[in-house]
């Protein structure tokens, strides 16, 4: 799981998938998500990927609707954002 968060090949894959416009794609593609963000011990390369979409995945989770009352949903936005 290490090795996988820590491709950029990876990330830019997942990063599409949130762009599909099936939802259930896009909520699958979000949880995998989470662990790119919550990574500890991020690569340089996925940080600097990361850094330079931020204000598009803002933007984008800022209208992402998911079930809002499910707690990981809230938590992975406050990872998101900071």
């Amino acid at each position: 799981m290490v090795r996988y968060v820590s491709s950029k090949d990876n990330l830019r894959i997942l990063m599409n998938l949130l762009r599909e416009s099936s939802k259930s794609i896009q909520i699958e593609a979000f949880h995998v998500f989470k662990l790119f963000a919550a990574n500890q011990n991020k690569p340089p390369e996925i940080v600097s990927i990361l850094v330079a979409n931020q204000s598009k995945l803002l933007r984008f989770f800022g209208n992402f609707k998911l079930d809002k009352g499910r707690v990981d949903y809230l938590d992975a936005r406050v990872l998101i954002v900071h």
